[in-house]
């Protein structure tokens, strides 16, 4: 079961990354009928789709091909900084989704709730700002990961039983930092996404 959950994450990935690309091209071309939505809702949605493509070049070009076994000897001499490279995948870009996921949420909610003010307050230069806020918290919670950390590698068997190389970062403040603190900050975004979402869900029921 867990390896063929691990093969479909990894076909959609893969057949979602095209797609990503395409609606980005698509988002930045001026004049594109797709101008006419609300700026902060397109900008937002438009740099977690960056925040996506980060994700999935990671994904593609260090995670999976270390843990198929692709290369593996380049993989395991050169884990002290593509584990570096994996943890911020891992942590801080999951993180900036979040980031993004909430604040679209809290955007539709307000835009639900109180339409007239809710174009006042989601002005361009203020959610120009947010998300310029929300970058720079993500490089700022990269930096530790340029000190010497411990980086290492464990062997794992691949889906298609071949040997392959999981990267990990070794030690307990490195852990904490990136690994329980991030996943309850993460975790407790995304719950509050989910529950602006089945109000929002609610709130138009109600009107129809």
């Amino acid at each position: 079961m867990d390896t063929a959950l691990t093969v479909l994450a990894d076909v959609v990935i893969l057949a979602t990354f095209p797609l990503h690309c395409r609606y980005l091209s698509v988002m930045l071309q001026k004049g594109a009928k797709y101008a006419s939505l609300e700026y902060a809702f397109r900008a937002t949605l438009t740099n977690l789709v960056v925040a996506n493509l980060l994700y999935f070049i990671v994904f593609i070009l260090v995670q999976e091909p270390a843990a198929y076994g692709i290369f593996v000897n380049f993989y395991k001499d050169n884990s002290w900084w593509l584990g570096k490279l994996f943890i911020m995948q891992s942590v801080p870009l999951i993180l900036l989704m979040a980031f993004f996921h909430i604040l679209i949420a809290i955007n539709r909610v307000s835009a639900l709730i109180n339409p007239m003010a809710h174009m006042q307050f989601w002005s361009e230069g203020r959610i120009n700002r947010i998300i310029i806020v929300f970058w720079v918290v993500t490089m700022l919670e990269c930096l530790p990961l340029v000190y010497p950390f411990e980086d290492a590698y464990c062997i794992r068997i691949s889906p298609v039983r071949t040997e392959g190389v999981a990267l990990v970062i070794v030690g307990e403040l490195p852990n904490l930092i990136y690994q329980e603190i991030a996943v309850a900050i993460g975790g407790l975004f995304e719950i509050i996404t989910i529950v602006l979402y089945v109000f929002v869900g609610c709130r138009v029921n109600k009107l129809k």
